[in-house]
């Protein structure tokens, strides 16, 4: 019997992890990507995405425990680089702020391990953050971050490996039924498969059009920046600084991995914009909320000068993914809406999306990230779950 044909529309880090994962269970796999490998005009490139169990909610700590089987799985595909960093990490908030209290909750419903400290001891373990007297820091050992551009660029030389084959600066058209399959068209070239897998990132919105479909998706303009110690830099690696996320406010940061000092962004969600014409540099207006951060909870850091980037966030009403069938196209499957926290769970997307496309078991419960759900029209959130 013939393998399955199936086409993947995208090739950030979920395309590439569904590349890897059907390819890996036999199946033939054609990606088409719009750019290159590992372009910066999308969501998946840079040096690092924090990966973490600490949620306020259960549910996704629970989906992260399959998820770090897989990282591990993916890891030791590529034993000749350091994809995944468990430097630990910690969640920093007023003690009794919801976000602190549901984060420990999920975390001890689910079985992890953590510790809670005050403010001082806190600040012994790691002295260059400042803490209120009143706030705690929800310590997780297992925390860490991946290196992001590393993880597309090795996902897609496993799927190579595997035969999965790559079409780069090819944009997809549109997608249609075809008959027992799918049919993607490739500037006016037509492409037949058995089943295809969607995962454009922020170009979500516009292929679903082109597919006769929607989704209330937005896609948002999020700022980072880099700020440096004058005295300590050499402290600041991954050997002595956690990743952090900041409950009350949602920055949250890096240690110190290959550019001059610590990645900071915000977690809230940007201005909208538009993929194809977003403005790609930071302004001094972009930074200065980073800035403030970073003075309050960073003893002795300063942002380091022109040091800025962006990055493109797709958001769902809910903050919730999408990973569903494609109304009216039977062998067509989404995967998208990520809305900024979906890097950690990209093995775990891949290998739903090949077991969708390939009819097997899936490995989580997909319930909550229907299509469906949209039907009422909710306001978009205005920060993720």
């Amino acid at each position: 019997m013939t393998a399955p044909h199936v086409l993947v529309v995208g090739c950030g880090v979920v395309g590439a992890m569904a590349a890897w994962r059907l390819a890996l269970a036999g199946a033939r796999v054609t990606v088409f990507e719009q750019f290159q490998l590992d372009h910066s005009k999308g969501s998946s490139h840079g040096e690092s995405r924090i990966v973490r169990n600490a949620y306020p909610e259960p549910f996704y700590t629970g989906l992260m425990r399959r998820a770090w089987a897989l990282w591990d799985e993916f890891c030791d595909a590529n034993p000749t680089e350091e994809l995944l960093v468990r430097c630990g990490g910690i969640t920093l908030g007023p003690r009794d702020h919801s976000e602190v209290r549901s984060t420990t909750a999920a975390l001890a419903a689910n079985g992890v391990q953590h510790e809670v400290w005050d403010s001082r001891a806190a600040m012994a373990r790691y002295p260059l953050f400042h803490l209120d007297r009143d706030e705690v820091a929800v310590y997780d050992a297992e925390m860490g971050f991946v290196r992001a551009s590393a993880c597309v660029r090795a996902a897609k030389a496993c799927a190579t490996a595997l035969g999965a084959k790559f079409v780069f600066g090819a944009r997809v058209d549109s997608v249609a039924a075809a008959r027992g399959g799918v049919r993607a068209e490739v500037y006016g070239q037509q492409h037949i498969g058995d089943a295809a897998i969607l995962a454009p990132g922020p170009w979500l919105q516009p292929l679903l059009n082109r597919a006769g479909q929607s989704a209330p998706v937005r896609v948002t303009r999020q700022v980072i920046a880099y700020c440096a110690h004058s005295r300590y830099q050499h402290a600041c690696g991954p050997d002595e600084f956690p990743v952090w996320i900041d409950a009350a406010t949602h920055f949250y940061g890096f240690p110190h991995i290959t550019h001059p000092g610590l990645k900071v962004a915000h977690h809230r969600f940007g201005e909208v914009a538009d993929a194809d014409s977003v403005y790609r540099r930071t302004t001094r207006n972009d930074l200065k909320p980073l800035a403030a951060y970073i003075s309050r909870r960073l003893t002795g850091f300063t942002p380091v000068s022109g040091s800025g980037g962006v990055c493109l966030y797709t958001v769902t009403p809910d903050a919730d993914f999408i990973a569903d069938g494609l109304p009216g196209v039977p062998r067509a499957f989404v995967i998208g809406g990520l809305s900024g926290h979906g890097f950690k769970f990209a093995p775990l997307l891949g290998e739903l999306a090949a077991c969708r496309a390939l009819d097997k078991p899936l490995p989580c419960d997909v319930e909550r990230f229907r299509l469906s759900r949209f039907a009422t029209s909710p306001a978009m959130a205005g920060t993720p779950a």
